[in-house]
């Protein structure tokens, strides 16, 4: 009987590496590339005319802004510019507000009520302007919208002031009660004292009329006080043209383009060098 020789360790292991290596060099990406473009810029294009073609089927938004400022009476430069500043971002809050919509609402008779998700309001560049953004399905109702919220919210601020001033000045007066109560101490001591030419009944008329100064001069403080730097709020730029806004179809084709071409050649790349393999 032919004994069969059994192959060495080594020599296994060398019929092993080469059943492994392949008889020719897989193709690299570029090569697979370059003949398949066709099929990577063809499928991109395709899905940027269909992400196109449905852009344009969504309604479109327009938008209008307009801006204001903020401006704060007073001898020091570097206080009034600083309040103003101040004071725009805390206005541009109030942009939207209820009573702000309410009374724009009246400006555009025959149109449907101004959403608050419509309008806008912000700072520019942490300065003391403010700019009012509206948007609508259409550039006109937009700039209406704009120009009308404008002007209703530029007659709001003032009440707004007014209100501020006048709590103000409610809770400094308050704020006198103690002198009133010595005032009126004062006046029933001078009244129970007698005749008025004693130097009891003089020095309570001078005390009287010491404390009857002193709450003039703080009242006179507090009117000062609240209409000092009283902030108006002033038209900058009246609301532009609408513009399109939304939706952009040749921006959304683009990135769609560009997107597609990276899945579609990353595809091609992958499944061509399985079948390489198989």
């Amino acid at each position: 009987m032919e004994e069969v020789e059994m192959p060495s360790l080594h020599e296994r292991k060398g019929r092993q590496r080469a059943a492994r290596t392949p008889s020719a060099a897989a193709p690299s990406a570029t090569s697979i590339l370059l003949k398949r473009w066709w099929i990577v810029v063809g499928g991109a294009a395709l899905v940027a005319v269909i992400t196109f073609a449905i852009s344009k089927t969504v309604p479109a938004t327009y938008s209008s802004s307009s801006k204001v400022a903020v401006l704060v009476s007073g001898t020091d430069i570097n206080d009034t510019t600083l309040g103003a500043d101040n004071l725009a971002s805390q206005y541009a809050q109030m942009v939207g507000a209820t009573p702000v919509l309410a009374a724009a609402d009246k400006l555009l008779p025959g149109s449907d009520p101004i959403p608050s998700s419509a309008i806008s309001g912000g700072s520019v560049g942490a300065e003391n302007l403010i700019e009012i953004q509206a948007t609508a399905g259409s550039a006109a109702l937009a700039q209406a919208r704009a120009a009308a919220v404008t002007g209703a919210f530029i007659n709001y601020i003032p009440s707004q002031v007014d209100s501020q001033a006048a709590s103000y000045q409610t809770s400094s007066t308050a704020q006198l009660k103690p002198l009133d109560t010595q005032i009126a101490h004062t006046q029933a001591a001078l009244d129970s004292a007698g005749p008025a030419s004693t130097p009891k009944s003089l020095a309570l008329e001078q005390t009287l009329d010491a404390l009857i100064a002193q709450r003039a001069a703080a009242l006179s403080s507090i009117a000062q006080t609240a209409v000092a730097g009283r902030p108006t709020v002033a038209l900058v730029s009246d609301a532009g043209a609408g513009s399109q806004t939304a939706p952009r179809p040749t921006l959304y084709a683009m990135v769609a383009f560009i997107i597609a071409l990276l899945v579609i050649a990353r595809s091609v790349v992958y499944f061509s060098g399985r079948r390489q393999t198989t």
